[in-house]
């Protein structure tokens, strides 16, 4: 008997030591594993920043063939594809500029709430501020209180009306400036 509860010791140490070596076996490659993938993660944490931040991104280096480097793939042309947009906007962006400080005419683009939402110099001048700046996120009605120009706004942006609107207007100021204003 005892040489049976001997036996049966030394086995059940041997699983035990079997299961503890096996476990550590297991553990070692996962642990790698783990900082490998972390370190993608971050990676790509870091190159969603730069991008969410407007600069030039970490280069990514897809690894393998798995679901993390296909996020890198389509993180990269998504980036890329991005960049072009932002860069076709800033573009369209300087040439209305440019259309927009051409003009003889005062020029104000106003949303359906009546804020301004562009503005040339001309339009600063007439209004009498420094800077067309100044005007852009201005509700109108914050830069002129002339009732005429107030209905005439109305009358456009509830979409009353298809067709230009062509009216005289005087604002009431020291000069009485008289405008032609189209809308």
């Amino acid at each position: 008997m005892t040489t049976i509860q001997d036996a049966r010791h030394r086995i059940r140490m041997a699983i035990w030591i079997g299961v503890v070596v096996a476990a550590l076996a297991a553990l070692w490659p996962a642990l790698i594993l783990a900082r490998r993938l972390s370190a993608r993660v971050v990676r790509l944490a870091d190159f969603s920043n730069a991008v969410a931040a407007g600069a030039e991104p970490p280069p990514l280096m897809p690894e393998g063939d798995d679901v993390v480097t296909r996020l890198e793939t389509n993180l990269r042309a998504m980036a890329k594809s991005l960049r072009a947009q932002l860069r076709a906007v800033g573009e369209e962006k300087g040439k209305l500029e440019a259309v927009l400080s051409g003009m003889v005419e005062g020029v104000l683009v106003i949303d359906r709430r009546g804020t301004i939402r562009l503005a040339n110099q001309r339009a600063a001048r007439i209004f009498r501020v420094a800077s067309s700046d100044e005007l852009i996120g201005q509700p109108l009605i914050n830069i002129s209180r002339d009732p005429d120009l107030q209905a005439l706004v109305r009358i456009v942006t509830r979409g009353e009306r298809e067709q230009p609107l062509v009216r005289e207007i005087t604002l009431d100021r020291a000069g009485r400036e008289t405008l032609r204003v189209t809308a």
